[in-house]
C-alpha cells in the first residue's frame, strides 16, 4: 500500500519598510541626546572626587574605592550582599593566596553580577625587586579590600559607561586632580616589584610640570618637547636614547635626576628674564 503524502510550505516573506526621513531624523536625535547624558555623567563623576581618590597605576588612573563609593552614592548605584571567596593555591613557586569579591550592582533597571580579584602575588602589596614576598609578610586585609574596590570599579565603570585618561580628568577638573599630584605606581619592565612614589617624589613630579609649563608658556607641546630634551641620555656605549615626553613617565628612580636637570634649565630661564626662582632653589 502506497500512500501520498502532500506537504504544503506556507511561505512568508518579511519586507523591512523603509525608514521615513522622520524616523531618521529621530534615531539621530535620540542617539545624540544620549551621547550628551552619558558625557555628562562621566564629567560629573569626576568632579565627585579628588586627588586622594586617585592612584597613577602605570601612568593609567585608577580609582581608589573612596571615589567608587562617592560616585555610587550620588548617581544611587545599588550593591547586594558582597561574597569573598579565599583561594589557596599551591605551584612551583610557592603557596599564595586569591581573594574574589562578587556583587550585584544596579543602576537605572539594569542590573550585572561583578566580581573583582586580588592576590598575595599582586604587583604592589606581594612582590619586591628580589621576588614575591612570603605570605607571612603580605598583609591579607589589603589584598582582600583590593578585591572589593576592583570589583566597585569594574562594576561602576561597566553601569556608568566610565573609561577616562590623565588628560581627561585633568581637563574635566581644570588640572586641581593631575596625574603628577596623586600617589604613583609604576610596574617596571625588567623587574618583579612595584615602586611607589615617596611625598618628595610626588613633589618632584609636579614641580617638573609646573617649570616646565613656565619655561613654555603653558604650551603643552612645546613642555613636552623641552622635557624630552632634558631628559635625553647616552649609554655607555655612546648611543644616544631619547627623553621622556611626560614627567609621568619618568622612573621613580630616575625622578630626582630629572628634577634636578629641569631645576638648573628653569633657574636659567627666570634668571635670563628676571624672574623669581626662590621656591625651588
Amino acid at each position: 500500500m502506497s500512500e501520498n503524502k502532500e506537504v504544503v510550505v506556507n511561505e512568508t516573506s518579511l519586507q523591512m519598510m523603509p525608514s521615513s526621513d522622520t524616523q531618521l531624523e529621530q534615531t539621530v536625535k535620540n542617539a545624540e541626546r544620549y551621547i550628551e547624558l552619558q558625557n555628562n555623567i562621566r564629567r560629573m563623576a569626576v568632579k565627585l572626587t579628588n586627588q586622594n581618590d586617585w592612584v597613577n597605576q602605570n601612568s593609567t588612573p585608577y580609582m581608589e574605592i573612596s571615589g567608587a563609593t562617592k560616585i555610587a552614592n550620588t548617581f544611587g548605584v545599588s550593591m547586594g550582599d558582597m561574597i569573598f571567596e579565599k583561594e589557596t593555591i599551591k605551584d612551583d613557586k610557592g603557596e599564595y593566596i586569591i581573594y574574589s569579591c562578587m556583587a550585584l550592582l544596579s543602576f537605572n533597571g539594569r542590573s550585572l553580577l561583578e566580581e573583582g580579584n586580588s592576590s598575595t602575588r599582586d604587583a604592589f602589596f606581594g612582590k619586591t625587586k628580589e621576588g614575591f614576598k612570603p605570605l607571612s609578610e603580605v598583609d591579607l586585609v589589603n589584598i582582600k579590600k583590593k578585591a572589593k574596590t576592583n570589583m566597585l570599579n569594574r562594576g561602576i565603570k561597566n553601569l556608568l559607561g566610565l573609561s577616562y585618561t590623565w588628560d581627561e580628568i585633568e581637563e574635566i577638573t581644570d588640572n586641581k586632580i593631575n596625574r603628577n599630584a596623586v600617589t604613583g605606581v609604576t610596574y617596571q619592565k625588567g623587574t618583579s616589584g612595584g615602586n611607589e612614589d615617596t611625598d618628595l617624589e610626588k613633589q618632584q613630579r609636579q614641580k617638573i610640570g609646573q617649570m616646565l609649563m613656565i619655561m613654555t608658556g603653558d604650551d603643552k607641546e612645546n613642555a613636552a618637547n623641552l622635557l624630552e630634551e632634558i631628559t635625553e641620555w647616552t649609554t655607555k656605549e655612546g648611543e644616544k636614547r631619547k627623553g621622556k615626553r611626560s614627567a609621568r613617565d619618568i622612573s621613580t628612580k630616575a625622578v630626582k635626576v630629572a628634577y634636578g636637570n629641569v631645576k638648573k634649565r628653569y633657574i636659567d630661564f627666570c634668571k635670563k628674564n628676571n624672574l623669581d626662582y626662590s621656591e625651588v632653589e
